[in-house]
């Protein structure tokens, strides 16, 4: 159980907040939307990864 749930949260995305807002200066603001897009994908990504540790957590209860 252990090893499934160190492989689960070793998945999860984070989303490099510095450099998406460097990329914003040079590009006039038009990085935002991939900036948004990037957080969106990883959110939804973590959720699922989330959802799935929960169900682990469960069963092991």
């Amino acid at each position: 159980m252990n090893d499934q749930l160190y492989y689960l949260t070793s998945q999860k995305k984070t989303t490099n907040h510095i450099l998406h807002l460097l990329m914003c200066i040079p590009t006039c603001g038009l990085w935002l939307f991939v900036w948004g897009m990037n957080m969106r994908a990883n959110d939804w990504h973590n959720r699922k990864i989330d959802k799935q540790i929960k169900q682990i957590l469960q069963r092991k209860a």
